[in-house]
């Protein structure tokens, strides 16, 4: 606009500035966890731009603020208290939207929808989830009500149902199976099985309970197994040339059913003598005791039935500083200060070393795990209390080389519970037998 001015005549000149216009229908609209933002178009200028804070922005016709989508970061999944499915509630200002997702049996099939931060939503097909888009958005519906809103972008895969994934694989119980390695699926499955010294051993039934139908447990061998199982049928043997040895077994022993032998556990360290007090009852799967077998031969037995196997040895009675530590394997070299039973006696590690590289006990075997204070090369054992005698004279006992006699004076044909008197020879001797 031009204006022309003639000196000496006052003119008032009007200068109007318009502000961009719009209608209000027309109002910018920013983005928001579903919908997109828009921009408005002057109605004076025909300019499109931004104009919620109060500043007209320019910008283009076909600009557009991208859809947020829910922000549900921080937030735990809480179970509702009317059906028990899991949800958890959108941070933005002003949006309540929740998110649910429910338990499903991985063989049934399933929608399942995995977010950008490895979330897996799942639904069960007898919910009858729909899932389709909306605009820039993914929507789960379970009938009328909405389970799921998700811009596309926090979206990273949809599986339409679980797949089976059907592989060798070890369980939750750590028995091995085939078919499909989802837990709790046994689709495909023909076959279960626990790995025994590297040896496969299938299991009595493919689902349910682990067991299998027998174990022989071999000195050979040992006994290497991460499942706790039931064997229906389990045993072991050994052949003891000495009166006593050591003994820790993965089944639970009990001790009353055995007539070739008896159990016993630490009662007290002396200088040079271990006591022992026998064990009456049931021995727990897995924890070392001394055994003692009787003289009617050299070989001991021990068998259960339906008997609950462990996968490791448990800890013993201890006395004084001392305790059993059992084996189910051969071990390694021992510490020196460790004893080992020898001949009826447990002799000192540290004292053997001269005659062998490494001292060693074998599977199903024990040794005895010093507090370091003992500085003795031998001791030998008794039963009972301070008035029972050592070792060679019960075994002396039990090979008929001395006469065995009750308070009364009555002869005895061989130890029993409670006071004996020992005769061997010249020399008389109490022995109490708990």
């Amino acid at each position: 606009m031009t204006f022309n001015f003639v000196p000496g005549n006052h003119v008032k000149v009007e200068v109007k500035i318009t502000k961009h216009q719009h209608s209000s229908s027309q109002i910018s609209s920013e983005a928001t966890c579903t919908t997109v933002g828009h921009s408005v178009q002057c109605d004076v200028c025909g300019a499109w731009g931004w104009n919620n804070d109060g500043t007209f922005t320019n910008t283009t016709e076909n600009d557009y603020k991208p859809v947020l989508g829910h922000d549900f970061t921080g937030q735990e999944w809480t179970t509702d208290e009317v059906n028990g499915n899991k949800y958890r509630t959108c941070t933005r200002s002003g949006c309540e939207h929740k998110q649910y997702t429910y338990d499903v049996v991985p063989v049934e099939p399933a929608l399942g929808i995995t977010l950008n931060d490895d979330v897996t939503l799942t639904y069960p097909q007898s919910l009858s989830p729909v899932y389709a888009k909306d605009g820039m958005m993914w929507k789960v519906k379970l009938g009328d009500a909405t389970a799921c809103e998700l811009s596309l972008g926090q979206v990273k895969g949809i599986v339409a149902q679980w797949p089976h994934n059907n592989t060798d694989h070890q369980c939750a119980d750590k028995s091995w199976a085939d078919g499909c390695s989802v837990e709790g699926c046994a689709e495909g499955r023909t076959q279960r099985w626990v790995n025994i010294n590297g040896n496969k051993v299938e299991t009595t039934a493919i689902t349910g309970d682990l067991a299998i139908a027998s174990l022989t447990l071999d000195d050979a061998k040992g006994y290497e197994c991460e499942a706790e199982y039931t064997a229906n049928a389990v045993s072991y043997g050994r052949t003891m040339t000495n009166q006593w040895g050591t003994l820790c077994l993965p089944f639970k022993i009990k001790s009353d059913q055995y007539a070739t032998c008896k159990f016993y556990e630490l009662k007290e360290v002396k200088e040079t003598e271990i006591v022992l007090t026998e064990v009456t009852g049931n021995i727990p799967a897995g924890t070392p005791v001394l055994v003692r077998r009787n003289t009617e031969g050299t070989n001991i037995s021990l068998n259960a039935t339906n008997a609950a196997i462990t996968v490791a040895p448990a800890a013993s009675s201890s006395a004084n500083g001392f305790s059993l530590v059992g084996r189910f394997t051969a071990s390694g070299a021992l510490p020196a200060d460790s004893y080992i039973i020898s001949n009826n006696k447990f002799w000192r590690v540290s004292d053997l070393t001269s005659d062998v590289t490494d001292v060693k006990v074998g599977p199903f075997r024990a040794y005895l795990q010093s507090n370091g204070v003992q500085n003795v090369r031998m001791m030998s054992l008794s039963i009972g209390d301070d008035d029972t005698t050592a070792i060679d004279v019960l075994n002396a006992a039990d090979e008929g080389e001395a006469e065995i006699y009750d308070l009364n004076g009555h002869r005895l044909q061989g130890l029993q519970k409670g006071m004996n008197i020992v005769k061997r020879g010249n020399k008389t001797t109490k022995v109490i037998i708990k």
